[in-house]
């Protein structure tokens, strides 16, 4: 019996879910399109043509193992080995910090600055300069009687530590003192790596006001009264608290830290605006490992080891999917989308949607990293993923 030859118009890309050769005449243009059972160094566009996929040379030589670049394609940020380093348009390096702890980072970028954290170090890059994320917050302040005319009651002191850019630290509780006579206030501190700002409370009140910044360990105070106007704002509010997964959303940063004893995340936002601050109290958990953290302005994609949810201040969390991300650094923000793999591989959202279950099935991977590309007129998310982890799920 003779071979039947038919010409293949169209290619469909990978497909697995179904036999990759049964092949379907296309709805609009008439000519037959088939799917691929494999697709080395080919390229698929969005006619169903095929090319052949494009070399790569090699331009730094190093061990690389996490690369970050700026939403304008200005900086570029390379670990390399327990080095942080900024990537200069001819291939040369700057280093920003040495003698770090892990090199598996994940980034945020606000304002033109870069936070990142491995949950170990959390540093904050602006331009070409490194700084600590968060500050330390001062041991509660000693307190003691001395010379002035303060009125006979109660009074609370408390401060804060303020770094050379302006930056403010969190406050710990204040102190009490009562005063059976007029007095004054001598206020003493141990350790001092920045200036203080000192609060304190009006007579018998406890809202704290502004009274004075020192850069010396032993100070007094003795009013006026009148002078305390400006609220403390930061008191109980800390630098970041842990995780090591890191993501951003309208006017927040979140860390996520995962509790493995408990099967749980803690899910930390920062202050509104308030990227150097977080109150503890406002955290929320989340069942299993969070892998992953994004901001759509519809919500919070939180990608999970088993699941994908959604989260909201007014909706809270809502599952979305019933399997998780793998690990690394997958997630991208293109033309109003969170893409980002899973382990039946890629997801957008919000809406959710999974973009290749319907036709292609492959190993997920242990650990990956993922971006979009625009190239030749294309659109493509492209995944680098460790071999290994769960098989293809489901396929033909």
């Amino acid at each position: 019996m003779p071979l039947e030859s038919v010409a293949i118009t169209r290619f469909r890309g990978l497909v697995n879910k179904v036999d990759p050769l049964r092949r379907n005449r296309h709805p609009e243009e008439g000519g037959m399109e088939a799917g691929l059972s494999r697709a080395d160094n080919v390229d698929v566009d969005q006619t169903g043509r095929l090319t052949r996929a494009e070399g790569y040379e090699q331009v730094y030589t190093g061990s690389v193992t996490n690369l970050f670049v700026t939403d304008d394609e200005q900086r570029a940020y390379i670990v390399e080995g327990d080095t942080l380093k900024q990537l200069l348009p001819d291939w040369t390096t700057v280093t920003l910090r040495s003698g770090l702890t892990r090199s598996d980072f994940r980034w945020a970028e606000v304002n033109d600055a870069v936070y990142a954290t491995n949950g170990v170090e959390f540093l904050v890059i602006d331009q070409d300069m490194v700084r600590d994320w968060g500050m330390p917050i001062p041991e509660i302040p000693e307190v003691a009687t001395t010379a002035g005319d303060l009125p006979p009651g109660r009074y609370q002191v408390t401060a804060t530590f303020v770094a050379p850019d302006g930056r403010e630290s969190g406050a710990p509780r204040g102190n009490v003192i009562d005063l059976a006579d007029p007095a004054g206030l001598q206020v003493s501190f141990d350790a001092m790596p920045y200036p203080v700002r000192v609060y304190i409370t009006p007579t018998d009140s406890t809202t704290f006001y502004r009274a004075y910044e020192t850069g010396e360990t032993v100070t007094t105070w003795a009013g006026p009264l009148t002078s305390l106007v400006d609220p403390l704002q930061t008191q109980f509010l800390s630098g970041p608290p842990g995780g090591k997964v890191l993501g951003y959303r309208l006017g927040r940063m979140y860390l996520g830290q995962y509790f493995p004893e408990a099967n749980q995340s803690a899910i930390w936002p920062s202050q509104p605006l308030g990227y150097e601050h977080f109150d503890l109290m406002d955290a929320f958990l989340l069942p299993g490992e969070i892998r992953l953290i994004a901001g759509h302005p519809q919500g919070l994609i939180l990608g999970c080891r088993d699941a994908v949810y959604a989260y909201d201040e007014e909706q809270g969390i809502q599952k979305l999917a019933d399997y998780g991300v793998i690990r690394g650094w997958t997630g991208t923000w293109h033309q109003g989308a969170v893409y980002f793999w899973t382990e039946r591989g890629l997801c957008r959202g919000l809406p959710f949607e999974n973009l290749t279950e319907a036709t292609v099935s492959v190993p997920p991977g242990r650990y990956g990293a993922g971006a979009v590309l625009e190239r030749h007129g294309e659109t493509r998310y492209v995944v680098v993923v460790e071999d290994g982890g769960e098989p293809a799920y489901n396929a033909f």
